[in-house]
């Protein structure tokens, strides 16, 4: 019995699929074209070779042999490639996926299905995507992500990205509901631009596709050409809130060294106060202020104003650190960071702290 070969919703011309011995062989060629592959059969040799981007000649599998290259990756099949009618065919195994293709077989009607992983898959995979780098919302997370507690603070959504972009490097399906991506995302802001490459494990919830895991692999961060001229600006307009955002910061480090966890809170954003407050975590602010403040003693050696908008700032300053460790006072050590502050009730207050470092280059990760 003869069945007609149906590869992504468009049948395989003249690629017919055989019954022999109680299996199902399906046509090799046709599955590696549908896969992107246009290969060649030698009868002779009884090799199938496809042709590299530089013009080499790559052996993909042999008659006889289980091991297949499947574009990019290697398979073992369940049964050796055989030779039908002065063709190579793969047989369909007992499951219901084959390499890169999942198949559905309909006896009555003569048909074979197969339908490669992700086919018809990439634009709402690509909106997951976008919206997860652009928002971080955790009703993008599936149930098991780690992250799955984490909150966003205003300052990451609200502050304007002058250049966004968000570019499927590659993507390896595991089956029509799981998949990881490498992913290149560009985030401009008018004060630093950030570059990130990262490994992103997806997973279908409910029919709807979610960020299960995501793994950073590089961070470059670069600032703009034109921001001295930007802080030279926001000086020059707003004198008072320059002074002002210096003083409140002055006195959120000093509370924070002196231990006065009162006065530290006064001095904090609301948001960060309202994320501790809803915080699926048994640590509360003040528990949170004070185990900071028995690791390390932070103060601002200079630093200027480089983004005001809206009741919100940053600054970019030259930040002095002593670690503080088995009663010992270790450094100073001195990095840039990006210090974001909230303005509460005409009182700038003490929100976050980011490290700027150039290039940041994660350990690889196990794919």
């Amino acid at each position: 019995m003869r069945f007609d070969l149906w590869v992504n919703d468009n049948i395989a011309e003249g690629a017919c699929t055989v019954q022999l011995n109680g299996k199902l062989l399906i046509p090799f060629l046709p599955l590696l074209a549908a896969a992107g592959i246009m290969a060649e059969f030698n009868l002779l040799s009884g090799k199938i070779h496809m042709e590299s981007e530089d013009g080499e000649s790559v052996l993909i599998g042999r008659v006889g042999r289980k091991a297949v290259d499947f574009g990019d990756r290697d398979f073992e099949l369940d049964y050796p490639v055989r030779l039908v009618e002065g063709q190579p065919y793969v047989t369909l195994p007992k499951s219901g996926q084959l390499a890169d293709f999942d198949f559905r077989v309909q006896p009555e009607e003569g048909l074979v299905h197969l339908t490669r992983l992700g086919f018809g898959q990439m634009e709402e995979i690509q909106s997951l995507l976008e919206d997860y780098y652009r928002t971080n919302d955790p009703k993008l997370f599936t149930s098991d992500n780690p992250a799955l507690s984490y909150v966003p603070l205003p300052y990451e959504t609200s502050m304007p990205l002058t250049r966004f972009s968000v570019t499927i490097l590659h993507i390896r399906f595991e089956s029509q509901e799981e998949a990881q991506a490498q992913v290149s995302c560009v985030r401009d802001r008018p004060f630093v631009h950030v570059r990130r490459t990262c490994f992103v494990n997806i997973r279908k919830e409910l029919g709807k596709w979610k960020v299960a895991h995501e793994f950073p692999r590089e961070v470059t961060q670069e600032l703009p050409d034109n921001l001295q001229d930007t802080a030279d600006r926001l000086s020059s307009e707003h004198p008072d809130q320059v002074t002002q955002l210096f003083e409140s910061l002055s006195i959120y480090f000093k509370a924070m060294e002196d231990q006065d966890f009162d006065q530290a809170i006064r001095y904090t954003a609301p948001s960060k106060i309202r994320l501790y407050a809803h915080r699926n975590s048994s640590e509360t602010l003040e528990a949170h202020l004070q185990r900071t403040a028995t690791r390390k003693v932070e103060r601002l050696l200079q630093g200027r104003l480089v983004y005001l908008e809206h009741g919100e700032a940053v600054i970019l300053g030259t930040v002095e650190r002593y670690v503080l460790r088995d009663a010992e006072r270790r450094g100073p050590y001195t990095d840039e960071q990006f210090i974001y502050m909230e303005l509460d009730r005409e009182r700038w207050t003490f929100c976050e702290m980011h490290r700027f470092a150039p290039t940041n280059i994660i350990q690889p990760v196990s794919r």
